[in-house]
């Protein structure tokens, strides 16, 4: 028998719960592992190429039912237009969105987190650049870690990665807490 934290897991429903925040977990005993892991997870959440071509193939676009048919029907595809179409033709999840909606009415909680399929097409390349560049910045960012290692070290690096000069001069780190066992 699973554990409800399981079920809860495996139904997708993990992210309903984390629709105010973004939660980026790993784990690994080898300080090199660590390194590198920190490194590609700080650089692909606040230094993604966030290309065009990419929002196409994975946001949403137009294109013809068979690619190589210019005489076939115009449809909508994308991974997440189609994952989001596939959450939401589920019952359960249809009315999971539902009761949130007039649960927590105008409050980010009443959102659908992974976008209604109704409603995608109507986010553009450049508002998703914008979103990125004013929520996913480091003044927004909360890390936390445990384990034996030097914590000035690691505030050290953070810092480091956290300050760079391409984003806006106004923000500042807010907080980091490095626990200890």
């Amino acid at each position: 028998m699973h554990s409800p934290v399981h079920s809860l897991c495996t139904t997708a429903k993990l992210t309903k719960i984390a629709q105010d925040h973004t939660f980026y977990p790993f784990a690994t005993t080898n300080p090199a592992d660590y390194a590198n892991l920190r490194s590609v997870y700080l650089d692909s959440t606040l230094d993604p190429l966030l290309r065009e071509l990419d929002f196409r193939q994975e946001g949403w676009r137009l294109e013809h039912s068979d690619p190589k048919d210019a005489s076939t029907p115009i449809t909508l595809k994308g991974v997440v237009f189609n994952e989001m179409k596939g959450v939401m033709s589920d019952a359960g999840s249809l009315y999971f969105e539902e009761f949130q909606k007039h649960m927590y009415r105008n409050t980010i909680y009443g959102c659908n987190s992974g976008g209604n399929p109704l409603d995608i097409p109507a986010l553009t390349y450049d508002t998703l650049r914008n979103f990125h560049k004013f929520h996913y910045h480091p003044s927004n960012a909360k890390t936390f870690t445990y384990g034996i290692s030097t914590k000035s070290l690691k505030l050290m690096r953070r810092r480091h990665s956290f300050n760079k000069p391409t984003r806006p001069a106004q923000r500042t780190i807010q907080s980091i807490l490095t626990l200890h066992p």
